[in-house]
This record gives structure tokens, sequence and C-alpha cells, in this order.
């Protein structure tokens, strides 16, 4: 597969971004259905729920968890990210 110009990369970019949401999807349905089927009733409770989220509002990033190992691990997930932005957002001559 060659791509010749800008419009056939940005075609190909934007078929991948619609696939990976679609697998996103799936993901999302397979968790579930194992979640409802091989439910353990003696581990709910014990079960220790963490977690977090990152949302960018464009540079800015707003970060949100629910115990500080959580943030510590977007807070580093936030500084790699932010890298990466600026080395592909930054021009090559």
């Amino acid at each position: 597969m060659r791509i010749n110009n800008m419009q056939d990369l940005t075609q190909h970019i934007t078929l991948i971004g619609i696939l990976f949401i679609f697998l996103g999807i799936a993901f999302l349905m397979t968790g579930v259905l194992f979640s409802l089927l091989f439910k353990h009733p003696e581990s709910v409770d014990k079960a220790e729920i963490r977690g977090g989220g990152i949302i960018f509002i464009g540079p800015i990033p707003l970060v949100f968890g629910t115990d500080r190992n959580s943030l510590l691990i977007i807070l580093i997930l936030v500084i790699a990210l932010m890298i990466l932005m600026l080395l592909v957002n930054t021009p090559h001559e």
C-alpha cells in the first residue's frame, strides 16, 4: 500500500481512527460480558477499585484519580504525552 498524496494519508489515518474506536467498543462489550458471566460474589466484598483519568483541553491536561498512586501514574503519563505532543508538533526543517 503506497500513499501518494496528503489526501490518501488523511483517509488512511481516519480509517485507522475509526477502527480503533470500534475495537475499543468491542473490548468494552467483551469486558461487560465477562464480568456478567464470571461474577464471583465472595470477591466483591474484598475488591478495591482504583483509577483515574486525563482530559486534555487543548494543551492543558486535567488529571483526576481516586488515590495518590493512581495520580502519580497518570501524572507520569501526562508528562510523557506532553513531551510527545511537543516532539510531533515541532516544525522540522
